[in-house]
């Protein structure tokens, strides 16, 4: 779409070195199969009855993935290029996600490394029982990386399972629902447990939940600021 591409180039001119842009290239096949075709119920019972049949749908949806990966980090003029998987154990188990997954967001890694971009992983939900083999895998980092109880994963699970990854998160939306207060010592008593700061981008772990006051936002910014980052 070369007038969207037009309009990508001029969205960076304006962006300048303070903000970050990013592509996306969708989604792998099993986590697009769950979400948006066959249900996650519905989804597993097919697989589970008829696995070579989807296994084989889904070679051909990874086939078209590769390709719209590599058309994108060939074109975009962003850095970053995300696969929106919405990873969860609340969707699927730890060998699902060696069986079905890994492998792909490897060879989607790879692809975009390969053109010079960096490759992230949205993945929002319950993803500690996934950490190890995340690690594996040669995306830059993980984007949604959400706390408990929404999530299942502190900064310290993922500087730990993970130590080459940037990760984005380390809070979730009830923490931006209590007292600015509560959340600064929430936030510090996550980053004291660090052994570093680096490759840390702290936020909401997805969406900030509307109903959270712009001043509390705010107050815990300012607190940020004055952070001792190790």
């Amino acid at each position: 779409d070369e007038d969207k591409l037009e309009s990508a180039k001029a969205f960076i001119q304006d962006l300048g070195e303070d903000g970050l842009a990013f592509a996306s290239m969708g989604v792998s096949p099993l986590m697009w199969w769950l979400q948006y075709l066959a249900g996650v119920e519905n989804g597993l019972l097919i697989l589970a009855d008829h696995q070579q049949v989807v296994e084989a749908l889904f070679e051909r949806m990874h086939q078209v993935a590769c390709r719209r990966a590599e058309i994108v980090a060939e074109k975009t003029p962003y850095e970053v290029i995300f696969s929106f998987e919405n990873t969860s154990t609340t969707l699927i188990s730890p060998q699902l996600f060696k069986r079905h997954c890994h492998g792909h967001l490897m060879e989607y890694g790879r692809l975009i490394a390969s053109k010079g971009k960096f490759h992230v992983l949205h993945m929002c939900g319950k993803i500690k029982a996934f950490l190890p083999e995340i690690a594996t895998l040669p995306a830059a980092g993980v984007e949604a990386f959400t706390s408990p109880p929404v999530g299942d994963t502190t900064l310290l699970d993922g500087r730990m399972n993970c130590p080459g990854k940037f990760l984005c998160g380390g809070t979730d939306a009830t923490l931006w629902l209590q007292e600015p207060e509560t959340i600064i010592k929430t936030i510090g008593k996550h980053l004291d447990a660090l052994p570093h700061h680096r490759g840390i981008s702290l936020s909401p772990g997805g969406l900030m939940p509307p109903s959270c006051p712009p001043d509390t936002i705010r107050e815990v910014t300012t607190w940020l600021k004055d952070f001792a980052v190790k």
